[in-house]
């Protein structure tokens, strides 16, 4: 097996610019939504983190300009040098006497985004990820996966729209996209709700379908039916059944759960592709169903995880990622709603 084509992929600073294109409105709340996130370091309500992260912002930006000024004039940022500028500007902001974790991501991400790049989070599944290394070598891919991670989550907020589809009949929306059933009902269209879908993640989750469908894990996945490059519009086949999350919350299945070695099988595979490729499959039940008809399951969500939180999903062991994910599921939910990011700043204007 290959590697994803990365080649084909948007690189990272192509990414980090799509900031520098939206309006100031958006390019706000984007920068708020990061801050607000890495407050949760220190901050669990969300009402005080957003009236803290709206705060630190404007503390930063009017009264307070000296670190950020600071890194303007050391640091030059271009497509050639942004890994080391942005590992450069990380040391810098260690070496400031005073300067706590969160001072440093405000001062990092405002800089960042008087660059016209996205800012980056540095909080993420219950870790603080630190740019810079105190004087120790750092590798650039550290910087590529949060730049991964922080495009991934933050370009969710700026929505988009594909005109096309309104008659069909609406089935679905995920994190990206819109799902419709087509006319004949044999395949669904998932179609981007926002800019992270349309600039990327489509693109991504159509180039894992294909890597997968040469992969073990072929005999889970529906067909791919169709890309359109000018709308990051994916056709795929419709898989009729229900999904793994649906059953949970049904008693008999949770008594005495069906098929138990063919879903062993299927997380397997994933965990393969992981290993030999490093593409992370979200092998959630909620991405998983049922198919009633054929008597198998489906991984019917492609999209692949970013690398930073790979490790949510045991690795070792079907039976501890099993219970991890499928029956402490709803435990989970209630007692650690957030275990990725906290990026929920909808209906609060920055």
């Amino acid at each position: 097996m290959h590697k994803l084509p990365q080649h084909d992929r948007l690189p990272p600073y192509d990414r980090l610019e799509l900031y520098g294109g939206l309006s100031r409105r958006q390019r706000d709340r984007l920068l708020t939504a990061a801050v607000h996130n890495d407050l949760r370091l220190v901050l669990d309500d969300p009402a005080k983190r957003y009236c803290a992260a709206v705060q630190a912002v404007h503390t930063v930006r009017e009264r307070d300009r000296r670190l950020v000024n600071g890194l303007t004039k050391e640091i030059a940022v271009s497509r050639e040098n942004w890994r080391d500028a942005v590992i450069t500007a990380g040391e810098w902001l260690l070496s400031v006497p005073g300067c706590k974790p969160i001072d440093r991501a405000v001062v990092l991400d405002l800089w960042l985004a008087e660059q016209g790049l996205c800012p980056l989070v540095h909080y993420a599944f219950d870790r603080w990820y630190e740019i810079g290394s105190y004087g120790r070598a750092l590798p650039p891919d550290v910087v590529d996966d949060l730049v991964e991670l922080s495009t991934t989550f933050l370009f969710r907020l700026v929505d988009t729209d594909i005109p096309g589809y309104e008659g069909l009949r609406h089935i679905g929306t995920g994190a990206y996209s819109h799902v419709y059933r087509s006319p004949s009902g044999g395949s669904v269209f998932k179609v981007p709700r926002n800019l992270a879908a349309r600039a990327f993640a489509a693109h991504d989750e159509y180039l894992a379908g294909r890597h997968a469908a040469r992969s073990p894990l072929a005999t889970f996945l529906p067909r791919d039916l169709g890309w359109d490059p000018a709308t990051s519009v994916i056709e795929r086949e419709f898989i009729p059944g229900t999904a793994g999350v649906d059953l949970l919350l049904r008693a008999d299945f949770r008594k005495a759960p069906f098929a138990i070695d063919q879903l062993e099988e299927l997380y397997q595979a994933a965990c393969a592709v992981f290993a030999d490729d490093g593409v992370n499959f979200d092998i959630h039940p909620g991405n998983i169903k049922w198919n009633h008809e054929t008597g198998r399951w489906m991984l019917v969500d492609l999209g692949p995880m970013p690398t930073i939180g790979a490790d949510y999903f045991p690795r070792d062991s079907f039976a501890r990622y099993f219970s991890k994910i499928w029956f402490d599921l709803h435990d989970l939910m209630l007692t650690v709603p957030i275990r990725s990011l906290d990026i929920d700043v909808a209906g609060r204007d920055s």
